[in-house]
């Protein structure tokens, strides 16, 4: 049943009941506060609405019977296993785009390393990842890492989040997470993203509230999929990235391009001396 109020003048909602329960619970709306859903013909104050007389009842009774409120419920906590999960899925979606990116590279005939070395790289790189990720999660509500966990990211009314709060949340995920992919700084932003979800239930980018994140249940299946997917993709990227280095030496940093062709010209030796062959 979706309800809609009657707050400041102005209409909210739809809400569900549980969750107006839970705003009445809160203290946040009271019994004269109209509502209307389609049984009804016209606003009613919520007191009047038999779904919600009993919360009103209760409240009444416990007021008289002078009981005290409960304490407030215990700060949110983010378990380790949500965290390491959240891990997982954030450096399989990192791998895959890596695979995407040097795979490209290698279709047309051109070198990674050498457009590594750019320095417009790691702004286009950075950009492109807030772009697609933001588009991912404003048509699917996941990324493929958060698909494999069995996680999805919505707006407070639990629709997926529009293009601007998705756009918002991965910048600021690529910022305060990743801290935009310079030296070390990964790293530093896990740590700290890790703190602030045993601290406050929530991470950084997730803490304006303008996007939500879900994990239902930590499932083993879930676990072997996302852990499993991660394994597999870094040995895809580093095939590619090995076939990479084979074809175009020169353009990694020393000491490896006289590695990679010391290593070339022994597999040339071996090659020759096969009896096989």
């Amino acid at each position: 049943m979706e309800i809609w109020l009657v707050e400041d003048g102005k209409r909210t909602g739809p809400y569900q009941a549980y969750e107006v329960r839970e705003r009445i619970e809160r203290g946040e709306i009271d019994g004269e506060t109209k509502a209307w859903h389609r049984d009804q013909k016209d606003w009613l104050p919520l007191e009047d609405m038999p779904a919600f007389a009993t919360a009103f009842e209760e409240a009444v009774m416990v007021e008289a019977k002078g009981i005290s409120s409960p304490p407030p419920l215990p700060s949110p906590t983010a378990s380790w296993g949500e965290i390491w999960m959240r891990l997982a899925a954030r450096w399989t979606d990192f791998v895959i785009y890596q695979i995407i990116l040097m795979g490209g590279f290698l279709a047309f005939g051109r070198s990674p390393f050498a457009a590594i070395q750019s320095p417009w790289f790691l702004p286009a790189f950075v950009t492109i990842l807030i772009l697609f990720e933001a588009a991912a999660l404003a048509v699917w509500g996941r990324t493929p890492g958060k698909w494999i966990a069995g996680m999805r990211i919505e707006a407070p009314d639990g629709r997926r989040p529009g293009v601007l709060a998705s756009l918002g949340r991965c910048a600021r995920l690529m910022v305060m997470g990743m801290g935009l992919w310079l030296p070390l700084m990964p790293i530093l932003g896990h740590l700290i993203a890790a703190w602030y979800l045993r601290k406050r239930g929530v991470a950084p980018w997730d803490a304006p509230g303008t996007t939500v994140f879900k994990l239902p249940q930590i499932r083993a299946g879930r676990v072997v999929a996302i852990v499993g997917t991660l394994i597999v993709a870094y040995l895809v990227s580093s095939i590619i990235a090995f076939t990479a280095a084979m074809r175009w030496p020169d353009d990694l940093p020393p000491p490896y391009p006289e590695a990679i062709k010391e290593l070339r010209e022994e597999l040339k030796k071996a090659k020759a001396t096969d009896p096989g062959e």
